[in-house]
């Protein structure tokens, strides 16, 4: 079957050739410098959790680590690891069979706190040492006690916020260095051949993506040259015989980041490189979103070459991209309940308004299965220009399989030439390129920095 990414735009925009594809509405945050939140097109990656948690979440889906459950675990794991009859040996701090402090039972680690769902103080609370000895590694060459370690870490319950915030920082750290430290014990206890330079254990294995997941988390981090050999690695795990699902989130977890992390160049490069191998799987779900890898590397190469705008609008009318030639457009992908999305939203109101008159227009794309919510949200918030809406779709548009769009807010600023400027045309960037594109408008004063710092003022 034809994905929406490997067919023609003009195709997908007729009402007979649409393919349906599925979205997840609710936002994941990929990284606090480009906020934006991931577009899940696919079911298989409905359940991805946040990308500051993805270590917690793919130990789970080790074999190696998970099969250290509480009846193999050694003692000094075992007595701290909570009881699946609800007893709570001594854990966190906290007396065994002390009720959770937090309404509605202790939070797992792989869970983020819900509004209100935490204590700010836990009553148990440890001192400096205790917390420091939880995330301290093993002493120990045994490859069991350190995955049990690791098992013990993804295990432990957080009844307050601070032990909780303690914890998302902490747990990857020792994490990744218990991992470092099996890859480096199982390295020396195997002897290499020609057909197998490296160990062939699953420990080594689920070490070496513990690792590899520890990088993608802090991936904004690293150096460009630091990036790309992170994504020759992950490369290399898929293209070994039938990888494990595991490591094509992984891989997409680290395309997608790369992109929220502005290099553009190597994103690009992960999209195109990945997609191949992507679709070589027997899993149709896996296959699907490699289409999704080539049309997003589409998207990425179309700086200096004219974009494809088709549709209706909300109000059901055809979208006539011919009538914006000799303008300055920004096409903006979006969704309700974008928070980057709203967030950004004032400040394209107030570049609307500057520069209309001057020749800068606005389409937005929406993604939304609910056209009354759109509807409502355009009228509470008296958005001017025209948006998108694809009624036979259940929650996304053809224009989002056909480029890519991995994340919202996705941009694009197209010149009055028809050919796209910027696909980060966002906040400061996109005043100081309008201003490039159409010359200062009346009451566009240019950002105000700190010569010492370069930082703005704060807003008033």
């Amino acid at each position: 079957m034809t994905s929406a990414a490997d067919r023609p735009l003009a195709l997908l925009n007729s009402r007979s050739g649409r393919a349906q594809t599925n979205v997840r509405q609710e936002p994941v945050h990929l990284s606090k410098a480009k906020e934006r939140t991931v577009h899940l097109s696919h079911r298989w990656l409905r359940g991805l959790p946040s990308v500051t948690l993805a270590a917690v979440a793919l130990v789970s889906s080790c074999p190696a680590i998970s099969a250290q459950g509480p009846d193999n675990l050694s003692p000094l794991y075992r007595a701290r690891m909570p009881q699946q009859q609800g007893d709570n040996p001594q854990i966190g701090g906290q007396p065994a069979g002390q009720p959770s402090t937090a309404p509605g039972g202790p939070l797992q680690a792989s869970q983020a706190p819900a509004s209100g769902g935490l204590q700010a103080v836990n009553p148990w609370a440890e001192d400096a040492e205790a917390v420091a000895a939880r995330y301290r590694v093993p002493e120990t060459n045994d490859v069991t006690e350190l995955m049990a370690f690791i098992f013990y870490l993804r295990r432990f319950e957080a009844h307050d916020t601070q032990t909780y915030t303690i914890h998302r920082k902490q747990m990857p750290i020792a994490v990744k260095a218990a991992a470092e430290k099996i890859v480096k014990i199982e390295k020396a206890n195997y002897k290499p051949t020609l057909e197998q330079p490296e160990p062939t254990s699953n420990a080594y294995h689920q070490a070496s993506m513990l690792i590899l997941i520890a990088q993608v988390q802090t991936l904004a981090d690293l150096t460009a040259a630091e990036q790309h050999e992170l994504y020759l690695n992950v490369k290399k795990k898929l293209e070994v015989t039938h990888p494990p699902k595991g490591d094509y989130l992984l891989a997409t977890q680290l395309a997608t980041r790369l992109e929220a992390a502005n290099n553009t160049a190597l994103a690009a490069e992960a999209y195109s490189g990945l997609a191949p191998l992507f679709q070589r799987s027997d899993d149709e779900e896996v296959t699907e979103m490699g289409k999704a890898f080539s049309a997003a590397a589409r998207r990425l190469s179309l700086v200096g070459k004219p974009v494809e705008v088709v549709g209706h609008t909300v109000d059901g009318k055809p979208f006539d991209w011919k009538a914006y030639r000799g303008k300055v457009v920004l096409i903006d992908y979006w969704f309700v309940g974008c928070k980057p999305c709203r967030d950004e939203l004032p400040n394209v109101k107030r570049l609307y308004q500057l520069y209309h008159d001057r020749g800068f227009e606005v389409v937005g794309v929406n993604v939304d299965e609910s056209r009354a919510q759109v509807e409502a949200f355009l009228k509470t918030e008296t958005i001017p220009w025209v948006n998108l809406f694809d009624t036979m779709s259940t929650g996304d548009h053809p224009m989002t399989a056909y480029y890519g769009v991995m994340g919202f807010p996705t941009v694009m600023l197209v010149g009055k030439d028809g050919n796209v400027v910027s696909l980060d045309a966002r906040g400061e960037k996109l005043q100081e390129l309008l201003a490039s594109l159409l010359g200062p408008a009346g009451g566009d004063q240019p950002v105000q920095r700190n010569a010492r710092t370069g930082a703005r003022p704060p807003q008033r």
